[in-house]
């Protein structure tokens, strides 16, 4: 919504909608065309893996119910 002027139609002569028309999209082909374009031939590098978890068990925060006698 950058062009928000081009939603409703604010403008009383057809000459000033045209003319902001054509600003939005000359806007717009300015935004496209200086972008970088990524190169789909090359693979991108992978993320490099993640380190693997250690699970830490303490004996003393477990308890065993008394057996039935």
């Amino acid at each position: 919504m950058r062009s928000r002027r081009n939603c409703r139609d604010y403008e009383k002569l057809p000459g000033h909608a045209e003319a902001h028309l054509a600003w939005t999209v000359m806007a717009l082909m300015t935004r496209r065309l200086t972008k970088p374009v990524a190169d789909w031939r090359e693979p991108k590098p992978l993320p490099p893996p993640a380190p693997p978890l250690r699970i830490r068990l303490r004996p003393w925060t477990v308890r065993l119910a008394p057996a039935p006698l």
